[in-house]
């Protein structure tokens, strides 16, 4: 399993989408949401726990999981329930939120700003990608 952690607009879903292989299993809960509702950025509640029931059974057999995690136990958790290897793909917060307001409803901006406020590198080797445009 290879976890791609990140804040939300910071290239996730872009990164395994490049990387990941033909027949890889990937668990996007953006993706389960848009299988329910048709509409990717929703979180009505009713959406969102039928997301999450689907996210804890296609956890243990996906080959690439997308998780915000700024959190490093959050990380730690995947690497030792899973083996799995941890890919932070991030973006500068400007970036982010950026990406937000052009793409994504407006909560999705207060998300960004949660997730900057709880990033906690690892004391562990992960690889970190940064997609902010040169």
């Amino acid at each position: 399993m290879i976890l791609v952690a990140g804040p939300p607009c910071g290239g996730k879903s872009t990164f395994v989408s490049k990387n990941a292989g033909t027949f890889d299993k990937v668990l996007d809960f953006d993706d389960l949401v848009e299988q329910i509702c048709g509409d990717r950025h929703s979180r009505e509640p009713d959406v969102v726990s039928e997301a999450m029931t689907r996210w804890k059974a296609e956890l243990p057999t996906a080959d690439w999981v997308i998780h915000n995690a700024p959190r490093r136990r959050q990380r730690g958790r995947y690497r030792s329930q899973y083996g799995a290897q941890v890919i932070v793909v991030t973006a500068s917060k400007g970036v982010c939120l950026e990406r937000a307001r052009n793409e994504r409803p407006e909560a999705w901006i207060g998300w960004v700003h949660d997730w900057f406020a709880q990033w906690e590198p690892s004391r562990t080797g992960e690889w970190i990608v940064d997609t902010t445009p040169k």
